[in-house]
């Protein structure tokens, strides 16, 4: 179980919590957790229609749905059993936590670069600074956004994650009496950072269009808006773009 329309979805990409099942050449199971073994990976035989079975007695079956398996059952730890929903490659915690990685080096870099490029006035002249302001801006609310761990719902277990106290205290979570005032901080800087790209996008369009500044001025904030607009998605589809509470 997950949550789907809240930012606590983000959990389906904890590492824990996702099998990979691979079919043997001789008609059994390989079920292994995948990205990181918390559970020893098994093999199970088949022991009737649709019904596989290891040798400490653990069982596994699936459920389908028009011809296609949509979910795993069993029970990886011997004691209980528990379903798992059948999740396309991309959304699977290595790609995703790849994805967010390379994001939390890639805006911080970006914001240093594009700092740097304003005080060197450089290649950024009079008629796009602005945008490269609010570019840098945006640049900052997302690194920030990134560097709180609070961002990905993991608060939640921040008493064995070691999270600041500011972001989950010791003893029960804060997260059963509602989210933090720091919490909703958070949440605030990729809208306050969408707003930003918005104001960056409208003024690289307006540079193509009247040739303002040089291309590779132009072809900086354009790319900057494509990848503003591509890290928003991601983080829609974990619904961390906005308050999903």
């Amino acid at each position: 179980r997950y949550d789907r329309d809240t930012f606590g979805k983000v959990l389906m990409a904890y590492p824990h919590f996702q099998f990979r099942v691979e079919a043997l050449d001789t008609g059994a199971l390989r079920i292994a957790a995948s990205p990181v073994p918390v559970f020893p990976t098994r093999d199970f035989e088949p022991v009737g229609e649709g019904l596989f079975q290891a040798d400490d007695g653990s069982f596994a079956t699936f459920r389908e749905h028009g011809g296609r398996i949509t979910h795993l059952l069993f029970n990886p730890s011997g004691v209980l059993p528990m379903a798992f929903e059948r999740i396309p490659p991309w959304r699977s915690a290595g790609v995703q936590l790849g994805l967010i990685g390379l994001m939390a080096l890639t805006w911080p870099f970006l914001a240093l670069g594009l700092a740097v490029a304003l005080w060197r006035r450089r290649p950024f002249d009079a008629d796009l600074r602005p945008a490269a302001f609010f570019a840098l801006a945006a640049a900052l609310a997302n690194s920030g956004f990134l560097m709180l761990p609070a961002t990905t719902g993991l608060a939640f277990f921040g008493e064995d994650l070691g999270l600041p106290a500011f972001l989950s205290a010791p003893g029960t979570p804060p997260f059963f009496f509602g989210p933090s005032a720091s919490m909703l901080a958070v949440l605030s800087l990729p809208l306050v950072a969408l707003g930003l790209e918005a104001v960056v996008a409208f003024g690289a369009a307006r540079a193509w269009l009247e040739r303002r500044g040089s291309f590779g001025a132009r072809a900086a904030l354009t790319a900057f808006v494509l990848l503003g607009a591509g890290f928003a998605a991601l983080l829609s589809e974990w619904n961390l773009l906005g308050f999903h509470l």
